[in-house]
């Protein structure tokens, strides 16, 4: 990037008392095959020598904005939005890595699709030593399903994504919906633009103690709670808190009555596609067809518990809808677990 040329990507880096594994972070991205970026690093009142390490580096295409009291993430994350001067916003947290040629990648990607509004990557999870742990996300909700997908999970992690600015909402990150602030913002951008994951591992993202997601606590629980009432409100729906709890099992049940959980799904599910066939917030096609693969995977991950759910699930009207051939390898999976009545074959 020439000094006097505004760059294509802004790679926004907040950093809290991220002294250990700042450099590694830093270096990942002046690694990286595309060059025509600017990093933002933005200190946030940090008590350790993440400042120090952040200005050891030369490069002029690293920015170093010091705050001189802590402001919280979402703060921060809107501070950093307002100073980037790129048509494409990328994020990378003080403690992950972003691999050689993760933003040349997306940045392919954004350009051959204008009508994309934000773009992550499967992801590799690493330890505290830099070491994979052998678990990867990947998420393959095409980007035609994204929105509906969205209502029952989210479907990005924060250091893979690529965003296009001009998709931003004006509001950008809300402080009411934090720790899931991360969540309320990609739904929101889903319901104007699309928004998928490449499928291939370009971020590492680092779990070791003390690293607990914040959306694995009580209050982020509650968060994801609100952000997806939010958008279901959007749609004419109103769950109760027993409907609330239905929705979000997708997966493994934990309780004893497997029949009357999938009666009480299956009851859920068939709701969401008459509101949506009477309101056509989604082409009801499509949203039958989306709200049925959840269903499968509904049974799926419950097919421990032997022959009565691979019946139940095949004899729903739900099932219908089901596409074969781009659930085959989940409909494989679910017989097998069936038979050895196992949770994982992965």
């Amino acid at each position: 990037m020439d000094a006097d040329m505004t760059p294509k990507v802004s790679v926004l880096m907040p950093a809290y008392n991220a002294e250990k594994y700042l450099r590694e972070s830093v270096l990942s991205i002046l690694k990286q095959t595309f060059t025509d970026f600017e990093l933002i690093i933005i200190n946030d009142g940090s008590t350790d020598q993440t400042l120090s390490v952040a200005k050891s580096f030369t490069d002029p295409r690293i920015k170093i904005i010091d705050n001189k009291q802590n402001s919280g993430l979402v703060a921060v994350r809107n501070q950093a939005i307002k100073a980037a001067q790129g048509k494409y916003i990328a994020w990378l947290d003080s403690d992950d890595i972003a691999l050689p040629k993760r933003l040349e990648k997306q940045v392919v990607f954004m350009d051959r699709h204008p009508d994309q509004g934000l773009l992550g990557t499967a992801v590799a999870l690493i330890d505290e030593s830099g070491k994979r742990t052998g678990v990867r996300w990947k998420n393959k909700t095409p980007a035609e399903e994204m929105l509906v997908v969205m209502l029952f999970h989210n479907c990005f992690t924060q250091s893979s994504v690529m965003i296009r600015k001009s998709a931003i909402p004006q509001d950008g990150y809300r402080e009411g919906f934090a720790p899931a602030e991360d969540y309320d913002l990609w739904i929101r951008i889903a319901e104007n633009w699309k928004c998928s994951n490449l499928p291939e591992i370009l971020t590492e993202y680092r779990k070791y103690a003390g690293s607990v997601s914040g959306s694995n606590t009580p209050k982020g629980q509650v968060s994801i709670e609100k952000v997806v009432r939010n958008e279901l409100e959007k749609f004419g729906i109103n769950p109760t808190e027993e409907e609330y709890r239905i929705h979000r099992t997708s997966y493994g049940y934990s309780g004893t009555d497997m029949l009357e959980f999938l009666k009480r799904r299956e009851s859920w599910l068939t709701h969401l596609i008459s509101v949506n066939a009477e309101r056509k917030k989604i082409d009801p096609v499509l949203f039958e067809k989306i709200i049925s693969d959840r269903w499968l995977i509904s049974c799926a991950s419950n097919a421990r518990r032997g022959l009565s759910v691979w019946k139940y699930c095949w004899h729903s009207p739900l099932a219908k809808h089901i596409g074969w051939k781009k659930n085959w390898d989940e409909i494989w999976i679910f017989m097998v677990k069936m038979l050895l009545k196992k949770d994982s074959l992965r």
